[in-house]
């Protein structure tokens, strides 16, 4: 301990008196928490020239607030899961205990090594698709948690939702639509409109029940967004795997055609599920009203979508509003990578990668100034 900045325990208990008095037994956690910070902001205001004595002032108000914490923690009415010094941010420039204290030469290069191995790995592409896919298989965990069949409904779920739209497809044209079957149609424009529509509701509401995890110093925003957005691609592959499988072994198909072409318009269905889902959450930052506007919109792309129907079919007027939908392009195309007999002459590629770059620029750039916005900013 001769190697760390000393610590000062007046300071400690004159601090854990001012939070003592402030404080009543039964504070919720919102409460301590805007409490510790009018006490971190008052610190921080009156702050010692000296650099020693104002990390070590402020190093008091952590100690002290963790010794609050801790009486919370193991009172009869406290939830320790909602904590808050678990909710402290120790990669943050405003915690006291993230500021280097002044260690002797060896200890200080050890730490340098230690710090810039573990910066490496924070920023790494694989690190950061770890960090994803934990965070989606807690998120399915704790769905699947709440009920005692929950992890067969999160395969029988989505499996129900493409099988009443291919029967839908069926009632409409019992056999054929265009020339192809009219059940394997329908998987494939289900399990499309279906995954945009899951990567848009997981991505849109900013984490959900990931969100706590916010507070881990690992954690980014967008972690968690990936992470809530994975699951339609992963389901719904799954899926439509099994089902156009069915419909092979019922020689209602054939192998696809074009099978790559097929998987990166699945890819590119998803992308902008994720990109657009990115752009309601923060309209929905800015403008709560927005999310029943939301509702009314997602219904008008599902209609315009192509689920029960190809453009080629439609009276000239019709086409060409529905056609303003970029993923009936990208259903099309997908059909035509999949049916020998059908090959779309309305879908265009360039206008579906004109949406795609548009909708990719606006969701970066959303999730960049939303990451600066004061309340979600680390303290």
């Amino acid at each position: 301990m001769t190697d760390l900045q000393p610590v000062d325990r007046d300071a400690i208990a004159a601090a854990a008196a001012r939070l003592d008095r402030e404080l009543t037994a039964d504070a919720s956690r919102e409460d301590r928490l805007a409490c510790y910070a009018r006490l971190r902001a008052e610190v921080a205001v009156d702050l010692p020239a000296d650099p020693a004595d104002a990390f070590t002032r402020r190093l008091a108000v952590e100690y002290a607030i963790r010794d609050i914490e801790r009486r919370f923690e193991v009172g009869a009415d406290s939830n320790a899961t909602s904590s808050v010094w678990d909710m402290v941010d120790p990669t943050s420039p405003e915690y006291a205990l993230s500021q280097t204290p002044r260690l002797r030469e060896p200890v200080r290069r050890l730490f340098e090594v230690t710090e810039r191995e573990g910066s490496r790995r924070s920023t790494g592409v694989f690190y950061r698709m770890r960090v994803m896919l934990s965070l989606w298989l807690r998120a399915i965990n704790h769905e699947a948690s709440q009920d005692r069949i929950g992890y067969i409904w999160l395969i029988l779920d989505p499996l129900i939702h493409v099988m009443i739209i291919c029967f839908v497809s069926l009632f409409i044209h019992p056999r054929n639509i265009y020339d192809m079957p009219s059940y394997p149609f329908g998987v494939v424009g289900a399990c499309f409109w279906l995954t945009f529509r899951t990567a848009v509701t997981g991505t849109m509401f900013g984490g959900g029940v990931l969100r706590p995890q916010l507070e881990h110093p690992v954690i980014r925003r967008f972690d968690i967004m990936m992470a809530r957005a994975l699951n339609a691609p992963i389901v719904y592959i799954g899926v439509g795997a099994f089902l156009m499988g069915l419909a092979m072994w019922l020689n209602l198909t054939t192998w696809p055609v074009n099978l790559p072409g097929f998987m990166a318009c699945f890819l590119t269905v998803w992308l902008m599920g994720l990109f657009y889902g990115t752009l309601v959450n923060s309209l929905i930052l800015h403008y709560p009203g927005f999310r029943r506007v939301n509702g009314f919109v997602i219904r008008l792309i599902a209609i315009m979508s192509g689920l029960f129907y190809v453009s080629e079919q439609l009276p000239e007027p019709m086409r060409g509003l529905m056609l303003l939908n970029p993923l009936i392009h990208i259903v099309q195309l997908a059909r035509t990578c999949w049916f020998a007999t059908y090959h779309t002459r309305d879908a265009d590629p360039l206008y579906v990668l004109f949406w795609f770059l548009a909708l990719g620029l606006l969701a970066l750039t959303c999730l960049t100034l939303d990451e600066k916005r004061p309340e979600t900013v680390r303290a």
